[in-house]
């Protein structure tokens, strides 16, 4: 089945990226702030920035966010019908998005 175009594979992968993306704006607001580990020759060093309330509350009421929210929710529906016929599909493309489960890059990117 097509929904103009897309196949069930893009639906999907879609769906993936965007929840993906999602996550990761609710993971900073969240934590209250961005977090990023780097390896140095001295070891790992963390740094955290911050937001400010204000940051948070423009962050929490973006546009973005709330086109990221809606687009997932509605997805969500096609998306579960998919995944009753090819439950395997999702880790499949989580694989060709994300690498596998160890950390290893996938080599189709």
């Amino acid at each position: 089945m097509k929904f103009n175009e897309l196949s069930n594979e893009e639906i999907v992968f879609t769906s993936i990226l965007y929840r993906d993306m999602l996550m990761a704006y609710e993971n900073v607001i969240e934590a209250g702030g961005l977090e990023h580990v780097m390896e140095s020759p001295l070891g790992k060093v963390h740094i955290f920035k911050e937001l400010t309330p204000e940051d948070k509350d423009k962050l929490e009421s973006s546009e973005k966010l709330k086109l990221l929210r809606s687009v997932v929710g509605k997805l969500q529906p096609i998306v579960d019908l998919i995944l009753d016929v090819n439950p395997e599909m999702e880790s499949e493309l989580e694989t060709v998005l994300f690498g596998d489960k160890d950390g290893e890059e996938n080599e189709n990117l």
